[in-house]
């Protein structure tokens, strides 16, 4: 460590210390941050635990949903898109509008740190189509039935069906395979 003391005239001279902090299971990362990149990607920053008792061999995160937790192991390299955070990571292949719980530990040589929980929601994106379209035709009117779609993608706001007429001669009968 090196102190030093400034003021208005200037710096003084500075001291040099060193010091060894004790071993043991490192505190929780601090400042975890998360934020989402697409409908199928999120980003997590954090800071370095401190103090870190120890060498900081990796970090671990886990990417939790109702139905689903993983852990997934990451090295302890820098992040280098930010000055703010010590630490970045990633997260693909997730489902679109969905609510994720990310939590991250630290690792040194006396064990894992205690984890450090936050949660995020990927983008929505474009629904799927309909997985069914049913029409009933009567004298006088039609009715729709539809299945929702199986990736909505977010949430739906509404659905539109657009009808074509087809021009035929008053009088004239269809025949059943015809609407």
């Amino acid at each position: 460590a090196i102190l030093s003391v400034t003021n208005e005239v200037g710096t003084g001279m500075t001291l040099n210390t060193s010091f060894k902090t004790k071993k043991g299971i490192p505190p929780p990362v601090r400042n975890l941050t998360a934020s989402a990149l697409s409908s199928t990607e999120v980003r997590l920053f954090w800071n370095d635990p401190c103090p870190t008792h120890g060498n900081i061999i990796y970090f671990s995160y886990k990417t939790k949903t109702v139905s689903n937790f993983t852990r997934y192991n990451i090295s302890n390299s820098k992040c280098t898109n930010t000055d703010v955070f010590d630490r970045c990571v990633d997260i693909t292949n997730l489902e679109p509008h969905k609510n994720y719980t990310f939590v991250v530990s630290a690792t040194n040589g006396e064990g894992r740190s205690v984890v450090t929980e936050v949660w995020a929601v990927t983008n929505e994106t474009e629904p799927g189509p309909p997985e069914s379209l049913n029409v009933t035709s009567y004298a006088e009117r039609l009715h729709f039935s539809l299945s929702l779609p199986a990736k909505p993608g977010g949430v739906l706001l509404s659905f539109t069906i657009v009808l074509q007429h087809t021009d035929y001669k008053c009088g004239e009968k269809l025949q059943p395979d015809s609407y």
